[in-house]
């Protein structure tokens, strides 16, 4: 009977840890496999016409900038990188727009595909971790920065 017991028990201990799901879900996107894809399908759309137009041209325009300056750098030429940095403002300006455009997008597409079945979703990228979550997440960053600051060895006199 203690064998059945013991059995009935541990069918039941994985049949309830398989049927509950964990608190949070977390995913992870990594913009590097996506954002060509992602830039492209936003640009096309009719109403990103301006923005589409403005921005490839100035792509076009900074890489063959940035190749003029590389081929001048090989051939041991001086180069100005006031000029240099003049070029790249512009496309810098659409650039953030667009990026803020397709994150929107992807936004819209991961509550399209998923229907919260993320609650945190990472954005694989150097400058930026969270890209969507559901759940309150306390940033913490100036509380460490403080206590560092408090452990930096004091001067000596």
């Amino acid at each position: 009977m203690k064998p059945i017991i013991t059995l009935l028990t541990f069918i039941a201990l994985i049949a309830s840890s398989v049927a509950a799901e964990p608190a949070v879900s977390v995913a992870k996107v990594d913009f590097d496999e996506i954002d060509d894809l992602l830039e492209t399908l936003v640009l096309s759309k009719p109403e990103h016409k301006k923005l589409r137009d403005e921005y490839l041209a100035e792509k076009k325009k900074s890489e063959s900038s940035q190749r003029k300056m590389q081929e001048a750098i090989m051939k041991g030429e001086k180069i100005n990188p006031m000029e240099a940095g003049v070029k790249m403002l512009g496309f810098h300006k659409n650039r953030k727009k667009t990026s803020q455009l397709c994150q929107k997008y992807l936004l819209e597409i991961i509550g399209e595909t998923f229907k919260g079945k993320y609650k945190i979703i990472l954005k694989e990228d150097y400058k930026s971790s969270i890209l969507y979550t559901e759940v309150a997440i306390e940033d913490i960053t100036d509380i460490l920065r403080q206590e560092l600051l408090k452990r930096l060895p004091k001067k000596h006199e």
